[in-house]
């Protein structure tokens, strides 16, 4: 494969986990309406910040597969290359 077929994969690829990691911590910070995460954060709280860090690595661990997967797609049949 060509490199700007490569560096488009990467692009989308950190654009997809980017774009993940924000969308999962508005759906954790919505299913927990009691902490306020953003304004602890503000205020140095430092056990909120290590814990919301684990939500993104656990988040993040889940979508790894399926980018994979994504990655092994793009280089399939439709563009003419032998799996």
């Amino acid at each position: 494969m060509s490199l700007e077929f490569e560096a488009g994969k990467f692009i989308g690829g950190a654009f997809l986990c980017i774009f993940t990691a924000i969308i999962s911590i508005d759906i954790f910070d919505r299913l927990t309406p009691a902490i306020n995460e953003v304004d602890e954060l503000k205020k140095g709280n430092k056990a909120v910040a290590v814990f919301l860090g684990a939500v993104v690595l656990g988040i993040c661990l889940m979508v790894v597969p399926s980018l994979y997967k994504f990655a092994k797609i793009s280089e399939g049949p439709l563009l003419g290359a032998d799996l």
